[in-house]
């Protein structure tokens, strides 16, 4: 009603991606990916804007920070339950939760939901930018 009131004929309430790909291609043909705790891209083409994913958690198919940081939270558990697959992961959650066992924060994952699942992703990279082999696969999975 308020855009009416300024006088406006007609107007859309469209998804801020335009904005985020406006503001990173502007008129360029190319890519805007958002990464989230879902991810969604847009490639425009001569003007054309294509979309692909962004239709929530449950249907990715992996790239989201949700994803990487569960990604992050099973290959710290599977190190810590079989003391193999050596992670510089396991260390860095365990320091962010000041905590000695990433198994015993279940509970505490699932409290924080994707949100705080999806918070993890940074050190993933943080693994991956010292050589940690997990965390490149995780990345090139993802």
């Amino acid at each position: 009603m308020f855009l009416k009131s300024c006088g406006f004929l007609k107007y859309a309430n469209g998804s801020d991606a335009t904005n985020a790909v406006s503001l990173a291609l502007g008129e360029r043909n190319g890519t805007a990916i958002i990464m989230g705790t879902g991810i969604i891209a847009f490639s425009q083409i001569n003007g054309k804007l294509i979309r692909r994913g962004g239709y929530g958690y449950m249907f990715e198919e992996g790239g989201s920070s949700l994803t990487i940081g569960r990604d992050a939270i099973i290959a710290a558990i599977k190190h810590e339950e079989t003391e193999k697959n050596e992670t510089a992961i396991t260390a860095l959650i365990r320091s962010k939760y000041n905590c000695t066992s990433v198994r015993d924060q279940v509970s505490y994952f699932y409290e924080v939901g994707k949100k705080g699942i999806a918070e993890l992703a940074p050190l993933v990279f943080e693994a991956y930018s010292n050589g940690d082999q997990v965390a490149r696969n995780i990345i090139e999975n993802n």
